[in-house]
């Protein structure tokens, strides 16, 4: 009954040419987020990242604003350039999210 299956080099010879028996293995997709559970996003390192992270975008570019230190403390502010050469002027207030302001209002 055994000497259908050869002696162990045999056998073990038979598996060290194809380990799928005859098969192809199956291509598995990765989403490259570790065991195939965790939904991983982009890897925060630093404050500028993590401001970009949460930056509101700009209602006229559809643009990420930046974040920017006034004299009135700490704002929101688009980065695009007009074509006059002037500067978009729609900003937020950081301490007061969702109130967007445009031209010199204070």
């Amino acid at each position: 009954m055994l000497s259908g299956y050869g002696t162990k080099a045999q056998m073990w010879q038979a598996v060290a040419t194809n380990p799928h028996g005859g098969q192809k293995p199956q291509a598995k997709a990765r989403s490259g987020n570790g065991n195939g559970k965790a939904k991983a996003g982009k890897r925060i390192d630093t404050a500028e990242l993590a401001a970009q992270a949460v930056a509101p975008t700009c209602p006229v570019h559809e643009k990420p604003m930046v974040s920017r230190q006034g004299r009135y403390g700490a704002f929101w502010s688009c980065p695009t350039r007009l074509p006059n050469g002037r500067w978009c002027s729609v900003t937020q207030d950081a301490a007061a999210p969702g109130r967007w302001k445009t031209g010199n209002e204070r």
